[in-house]
Parts: C-alpha cells; structure tokens; sequence
C-alpha cells in the first residue's frame, strides 16, 4: 500500500504545488500490506487526493494518513476545503450529482468521477474496505 500512496501523491503533486498548498503525509514506518488489485486502490486515494485539491483553497491545507492496527489500515485524506453539505454526503457516490457548492468553487466536473468507482468500492466494502465520507460543509472533507 506504501507505493500505491506513493504513486497518487506524485500525480497529484504538480496540482497540489501549482496552488501552493500544503501537503502532509503521515503514514507509519515499514511495510504496509493490502490485499486487493493496486492499480484500483491507486485510483481510488489519487481522485481523493485530486478532489481534495481542486475542492481546497489556494494555500489550504491538504492530508493523507495512514494507521495501522492489528488487521486494519485506515488510510484518511482530509482538507481544509469547501467540504460537502450534509445532504449531500449519501449521495456521494451517484452518477452526476455534484454538491451546487462544488459548481460555484471550481466549475468544473460532471460528477462521474466517484460514479466509476462505486461499484468497485461496494464490492471492496464487502470484502471489508469502509468508506466512510464525513465533512462539514465550507471547513473541509475526510
């Protein structure tokens, strides 16, 4: 999991820079193993990360955790952004559906961009991948 993190944080380093924001990473030292096919994970964390900059003021902050327990990874982006209204959050993963605050910020995107996903993060999430959105509007996304 260490260089499917590595590899989404370089292509989205370029974007992050250009607007001047501020990147952490924090992760835990050695090996972090997941079962489950990398190219989708890499997917998965580099449109977080991409929605977490594009959605995140010039000079904001942007993160990406890693914790480890026993059997879990909790791998955690998290923003200092515009966030996602309440009654937006279930909708997240819906074809075409974009918060009206994304539209305002950054017009850009059609809302497909969690719709490709969906199906393979049901599938994970059966498989025991927990997705879980939470954010409050105009003071960022986890």
């Amino acid at each position: 999991m260490g260089e499917v993190v590595d590899r989404a944080v370089a292509a989205n380093q370029p974007m992050i820079t250009e607007r001047g924001q501020r990147f952490k990473l924090q992760r835990p030292p050695g090996t972090l193993e997941v079962q489950g096919d990398a190219a989708r994970l890499e997917q998965v964390v580099s449109n977080l990360l991409d929605n977490a900059s594009k959605y995140t003021h010039e000079g904001g902050r942007i993160g990406l955790s890693i914790d480890v327990t026993a059997d879990t990874l909790k791998l955690t982006v998290a923003d200092n952004g515009i966030g996602i209204t309440p009654q937006m959050l279930p909708h997240v993963f819906e074809p075409f559906v974009q918060d009206a605050q994304a539209l305002c910020s950054s017009g850009v995107g059609l809302g497909i961009g969690s719709r490709w996903r969906a199906p393979w993060c049901r599938h994970m999430a059966a498989a025991s991948l927990r997705i879980a959105p939470a954010s409050v509007a105009a003071a960022g996304s986890r």
